[in-house]
């Protein structure tokens, strides 16, 4: 019978493998080894509780099958929210477009009434929600650079981004 430290060693030289599997889920090398990692730093930090006679190539695989889910899980919100934002974007710009080619009077109160509309709800939002926002649209700044910026998590800065859509499409409903 080998020892615990013996079998994980054992574990750890397929780790090649481990990581191909995770690959062919996330599609992204960084990711898999990252997800391989904290498998094996898992199963390491909890060896006390594992039975190591066990089916340890099937924890393995769980542990890294269930990352995956999880990972893919976070890209599919992030897309989505990046998606939002892109359409936000391209709305804005759009009509900016339109208020400087229409020369008309009522184009200008229109865009001036919207600008007007925009600021009162920025003005309105929480200080974390409007600062998250006014970094990414005003700095150009990646959700992670955001992060970074204001202490939080990546998963903060999305849910942060969702909020400060959410308000101004529901005060900007009738001009959208």
């Amino acid at each position: 019978m080998q020892s615990y430290s013996e079998t994980f060693v054992a574990l750890f030289e397929n780790r090649t493998n481990f990581v191909n599997i995770a690959y062919s889920y996330v599609h992204d090398h960084d990711a898999a080894n990252d997800i391989v990692n904290d498998v094996f730093a898992h199963l390491w930090e909890h060896r006390d509780g594992v039975d190591w006679d066990d089916n340890l190539r099937g924890y393995v695989y769980f542990g890294i099958r269930t990352r995956c889910i999880s990972w893919l899980r976070k890209q599919q919100s992030s897309s989505r929210a990046h998606d939002e934002l892109e359409v936000f974007q391209k709305w804005r710009i759009e009509s900016g477009i339109a208020t400087l080619s229409d020369g008309d009077v009522s184009g200008r109160l229109f865009g001036e009434e919207v600008f007007s509309i925009y600021r009162r709800e920025l003005e309105k939002m929480p200080r974390l929600t409007r600062d998250v926002f006014l970094s990414s649209r005003d700095d150009g700044c990646t959700y992670q650079e955001i992060a970074d910026r204001y202490g939080i998590k990546v998963r903060k800065v999305t849910a942060e981004m969702q909020r400060a859509l959410s308000i101004l499409r529901k005060a900007l409903k009738d001009y959208l």
